[in-house]
């Protein structure tokens, strides 16, 4: 005869995750993902559109452009998962895309809010309530 366990795990209890390496593996690369390559576009705002693929990016984001003056899609960073790479290819010859890296898409810091704290702070300053 088996002895029954008296104490089991509650369903919704939360499993702790433990990571099997120290650093994770980087993106890896898909086939057809070559500079030059015409990617179709599958989700997003540029969905159904063609974008010429550039290179990847050491965040695995796919750097493609439209060009922006021929259907209006801008230089920009996409998910790969989101681009079907066709048999098509163009010739990139003087196009060097390696000083855009992911910094390049990175919003400017904002203005510190000392000034704004100044303005309120002025003395003399009084704040009138009115109740009513």
């Amino acid at each position: 005869m088996v002895k029954k366990a008296k104490w089991y795990p509650a369903d919704d209890e939360k499993k702790h995750f433990k990571r099997k390496s120290k650093k994770p593996e980087g993106p890896r690369d898909r086939a057809g993902f070559e500079p030059g390559a015409i990617c179709i576009v599958l989700a997003g705002r540029f969905q159904g559109r063609r974008v010429i693929f550039l290179r990847m990016l050491a965040s695995g984001l796919a750097l493609v452009t439209g060009p922006y003056k021929i259907n209006g899609v801008p230089l920009r960073r996409m998910n790969p998962v989101y681009l079907l790479v066709t048999k098509t290819k163009i010739d990139l010859p003087g196009h060097e895309y390696r000083e855009v890296e992911d910094a390049f898409f990175a919003k400017a810091k904002e203005a510190k809010k000392g000034e704004e704290e100044k303005f309120f702070a002025e003395p003399g300053a009084t704040v009138l309530f009115i109740l009513s």
